[in-house]
């Protein structure tokens, strides 16, 4: 028998002028065009042709961004023997969705494209913090010059709320929580969650792709705990009985397994909110070692942080939502999380309102609430994916 013949190197078009590809380059959202055609589309309209977003520059693409490796490919056509290689291709950014094939047009399978979008939100969500972390590692933000060289408009660098919140971290009232802030964290204070992670949720869960709203009050106070996510704790460190009590009901709605940790990152990238009304506490180290009676009562310090400017900037990411988009399921637990309904049109929203799920408080009407399989039924019934609750 005569060997087979080698794969055909894949040719791919420009979606302008659909001709072969010629002096290829690639713009920052992910799409490939011939030079001299993106050329002429960014002195006309300054757009992406494909996904319209807003280009100002372009550059030759990288294998890892704009071609799906080989080797990928064989891991993950074990999913389904029966696809060829072709499909797996994309002129495109293989991370745009929805994923399209540029020859034959064929939809990649839903359980593929869901993996690759929640690999690719991992992904971003990881660089943001890379990108935060190097900001403090630089000479002039230590703990002690932070007051004066970061601001906490520099710890968000998801580009959808930085469109779309536009200037409020430049109101009086977000300057004066600023100076607040970074005067705690100069201070022998330690302030909750890390400084990178003050604003966690929103560089997690872009605006463009949120589902869904679970809202807190403050971050959880003890040593190690907080990581900008509501209800979240690292991996490693103890479950808070809240969270247990989320697994638990978990498990009777939905039948999901409880996880070993209790990190909710995974729900972050899917599209779920996990947003506190006050995103940072304190840790007075001063108080709590002065004096023995008073270590039970200022060594964590709950709410520490409230009223001083953070309710009003969670009160506009919820206005914010509620104005820019549809469909979204705004899951309320306890009495602070319910007042937060006023904000909330519920002619373009759903709202599920539940007891809190802390230990004092889960079994008089958080048990049972079944909001998790409500949520998912809620975005189905609009057309959204569900959330894979799973961790």
């Amino acid at each position: 028998m005569p060997p087979p013949e080698p794969p055909k190197e894949p040719v791919f078009n420009c979606p302008i002028c659909m001709g072969p590809l010629v002096e290829e380059v690639s713009t920052k959202c992910g799409h490939i065009f011939c030079k001299a055609c993106i050329k002429a589309a960014i002195s006309a309209q300054n757009k992406c042709p494909t996904c319209r977003k807003k280009i100002t520059c372009f550059f030759s693409p990288t294998g890892a961004i704009n071609r799906l490796p080989y080797k990928l490919v064989g891991e993950w056509k074990k999913l389904d023997p029966s696809l060829e290689i072709a499909e797996w291709l994309c002129y495109s950014n293989m991370f745009m969705f929805p994923i399209v094939d540029a020859h034959s047009a064929v939809k990649l399978p839903k359980k593929v494209r869901l993996r690759i979008r929640f690999s690719r939100s991992v992904r971003s969500s990881s660089r943001k913090k890379r990108i935060l972390k190097q900001r403090l590692k630089q000479p002039a933000c230590s703990r002690y010059f932070l007051m004066v060289f970061v601001a906490l408009e520099e710890l968000m660098v998801e580009e959808t709320w930085l469109e779309a919140l536009n200037g409020e971290l430049q109101k009086p009232y977000a300057l004066t929580l600023s100076k607040f802030v970074q005067s705690q964290i100069s201070s022998a204070n330690d302030v909750y969650p890390p400084t990178h992670l003050i604003f966690n949720a929103l560089n997690s869960t872009p605006l463009s792709t949120l589902k869904v709203v679970i809202l807190g009050q403050d971050p959880y106070h003890g040593p190690g705990q907080a990581m900008g996510l509501s209800f979240s704790v690292p991996e490693g460190v103890k479950v808070p009985s809240s969270l247990a009590n989320i697994f638990k009901e978990l498990r009777k709605d939905l039948g999901c397994s409880i996880p070993p940790h209790g990190n909710l990152q995974k729900w972050a990238v899917q599209g779920v909110l996990l947003l506190n009304a006050v995103l940072t506490v304190v840790l007075n180290w001063y108080h709590a070692t002065s004096f023995s009676f008073l270590n039970s009562v200022r060594k964590h310090e709950a709410n520490s942080h409230a009223k001083k400017g953070w309710e009003q900037f969670t009160d506009t990411v919820i206005k914010t939502i509620s104005q820019k988009k549809e469909g979204v399921v705004f899951l309320l637990w306890g009495n602070s999380a319910r007042e937060k309904s006023r904000l909330i049109d519920s002619t373009k929203h759903h709202i599920l309102q539940a007891a809190h799920p802390s230990g004092l408080s889960a079994n008089r009407g958080f048990f049972g609430c079944r909001h998790f399989s409500l949520t998912n039924q809620l975005l189905e019934q609009n057309g959204i994916g569900p959330i894979d609750w799973q961790l």
